[in-house]
Order: C-alpha cells, then sequence, then structure tokens
C-alpha cells in the first residue's frame, strides 16, 4: 500500500511506476506539481493509475508496450 499526504504528483507516478510494467508519462508539466493525498493498493500498478486518474479528473490514454499518458 502507498500512502501519500499532499505528494506532489510527480512523487505519486514515480512511485506507481516503480511497480508497474511500461511507463506513465505526465502530459503537462503542472500537472507534476499538484498535491495528491490518498492510498493506493501496489499489488495492482494499473489500478492504482486508474484510481489516481478517476480522483483528479484525468484523461488517460494507454500505448502499446505499457505506456500510458496522463494529462
Amino acid at each position: 500500500m502507498l500512502v501519500f499526504r499532499r505528494a506532489p504528483r510527480r512523487e505519486v507516478v514515480d512511485e506507481i511506476n516503480r511497480y508497474r510494467r511500461g511507463r506513465i508519462v505526465l502530459g503537462e508539466s503542472a500537472l507534476a506539481r499538484a498535491p495528491v493525498s490518498g492510498r493506493f493498493r501496489i499489488d495492482d500498478p494499473d489500478a492504482a493509475l486508474d484510481q489516481l486518474r478517476q480522483s483528479m479528473s484525468l484523461d488517460l490514454r494507454r500505448f502499446p508496450g505499457g505506456i500510458a499518458v496522463l494529462g
């Protein structure tokens, strides 16, 4: 379980990337600084990514090779 309290979104994405095949990319640099608080189950990193997307009302585009663009 990953737990964050007002962590920059870049930090959260970097941590999820450690457990996920492929790579998550933030679409805008301003997104990287936005604070994130929450608990993310890391046994399913794609579910953690979807949880982050839904909680922040972000778009998510998936590409071959496990590339995911969050914006």
